[in-house]
């Protein structure tokens, strides 16, 4: 908690006092300005609540679409008002944040994580069933007495003609690095957690009690450590997706050099696929592909620590019969230009052999049956809609609009204010222009990826001629 001073307490005025009366509006300024440093109290001993229960928390703390929130001023009692019973539906003092200013990040299980601006009444938070707090307010005292006449308004509580909330969430807890997303207006946006509260100016404090994520299946938790944990349930992994957390463990014991830096282990099998008979908009679909060209996650990792996961993401060419495919194994990687002998080539990264600069490495179906692929870059790759390869003839992609976010991530696009949207649109060549190689790459950088397809189905791993085979 930082140092306040009484500046702080305004956020916690109602105003709106009475205009028509001088003397009832000093009234209702002066037990306003009273209540705004009891509220001031209460959020430093919420405060420390909230710290409490972080340190105790072992799930993950971010919120996304359906977080399930409470107000420490409703209540499921009846409340009487102008001699009249308002009742307060069963759960409602429970209530369902729904995201709306966020539309293009999501966790593994396909939910918005939501930011400090989804705090629209009945756009996104519908009110609470009844209010500890009386109306204090002329124009809700009007509300209430309408309300009171109707026998079906009453059974719907006070809260929806009290609540007042605040234009933003606020992050409670000041050193914790909050991740942030760009909202469809291009504004920067930070997201909320566990430790997030959303302040009523008729007196209540809002606050999660569930984070909100969907879980196909439960994570064993006797297996993931807390940091797993915690990273698991924060990209929405499923448990077969968690165990990829046990095999990176391995990875490092068997490679050392892993933990020096940034390392991005792709596992094939692992990704976002289509159910049979959905259609989307980003996953494609060939004979190839039939449950969806993005099968693979990328896990990333800095000095040994998990960083960042994405899930829309390939390590397989668009054709499996005509096009090279790298073999499973451990490599350098190195900023590059895709395309680089095009004058608008964009900023990616270049496979290479492990701790060499060779670029020759070994490979399924290679072209010249020698075992071998050249030029095996990561990039950004729109949906396929034919067998004809359109984007990857062996290269590891990941979706047009989740692309810029992952380089920045991994470290080898730079974080510019002019690129923040590229590929939002999902169009591969205006991906491609808003990032240029020479503006955006990040020169010099380097790491690590490890390709594992111990997970890819077998069926279609039968299209994978082996070098030994050739």
């Amino acid at each position: 908690m930082g140092n306040k001073d009484d500046s702080d307490n305004l956020k916690y005025l109602e105003e709106n006092y009475c205009e028509g009366n001088a003397f009832i509006g000093l009234s209702e300024w002066w037990k306003d300005l009273k209540q705004a440093k009891e509220l001031d109290k209460a959020e430093n001993y919420l405060e420390i609540y909230m710290e409490y229960l972080k340190d105790k928390r072992t799930e993950h703390h971010y919120l996304v679409d359906g977080a399930i929130l409470t107000c420490t001023r409703c209540t499921l009692d009846v409340q009487k008002l102008n001699d009249k019973e308002f009742t307060a539906p069963e759960g409602s003092n429970e209530t369902i944040l729904k995201v709306t200013k966020n539309t293009k990040y999501l966790n593994g299980a396909e939910q918005y994580f939501a930011t400090i601006k989804d705090c629209g009444k009945f756009e996104n938070i519908e009110p609470f069933g009844n209010c500890l707090n009386p109306p204090d307010r002329e124009e809700e005292r009007k509300a209430i007495i309408l309300a009171s006449e109707s026998v079906e308004l009453r059974k719907l509580g006070t809260c929806r003609y009290l609540m007042k909330l605040n234009d933003e969430w606020e992050n409670l807890i000041s050193d914790t690095g909050y991740q942030e997303v760009t909202g469809f207006d291009g504004v920067t946006l930070e997201e909320i957690t566990m430790e997030s509260i959303l302040f009523c100016r008729h007196g209540g404090f809002i606050y999660p009690v569930n984070p909100g994520y969907i879980m196909s299946e439960c994570i064993d938790d006797k297996n993931l450590n807390n940091e797993e944990m915690q990273f698991a349930l924060q990209y929405g992994l499923s448990e077969k997706q968690s165990m990829a957390l046990l095999d990176i463990r391995k990875y490092f014991e068997e490679k050392p050099e892993l933990l020096q830096g940034t390392t991005i282990f792709a596992f094939e099998g692992l990704g976002t696929y289509l159910e049979e008979g959905e259609v989307s908009t980003w996953n494609g679909k060939n004979s190839y592909h039939p449950n969806g060209q993005f099968g693979a996650i990328l896990i990333v990792t800095k000095n040994g620590q998990l960083a960042y996961a994405e899930a829309r993401a390939s390590t397989l060419p668009d054709n499996m019969e005509k096009s090279a495919t790298v073999l499973e194994g451990y490599y350098t990687i190195k900023a590059a230009k895709h395309k680089s002998t095009d004058p608008n080539g964009y900023a990616a990264v270049q496979l290479k052999e492990f701790n060499t600069n060779n670029a020759v490495l070994p490979a399924y179906n290679s072209v010249h049956n020698n075992g071998t692929v050249v030029g095996v870059n990561l990039h950004m790759a729109g949906k396929i809609k034919s067998d004809k390869p359109v984007y990857s003839e062996g290269c590891i992609t990941v979706t047009v609009d989740r692309y810029r976010d992952f380089g920045v991530a991994v470290g080898f696009i730079k974080d510019l204010e002019s690129n923040k949207n590229a590929g939002r649109d999902g169009i591969y060549a205006n991906g491609k222009a808003q990032l240029h190689y020479e503006e955006n790459i990040v020169n010099g950088f380097e790491g690590y990826m490890v390709i594992d397809r111990k997970y890819y189905d077998a069926k279609e791993r039968e299209l994978l001629i082996s070098p030994d085979a050739e």
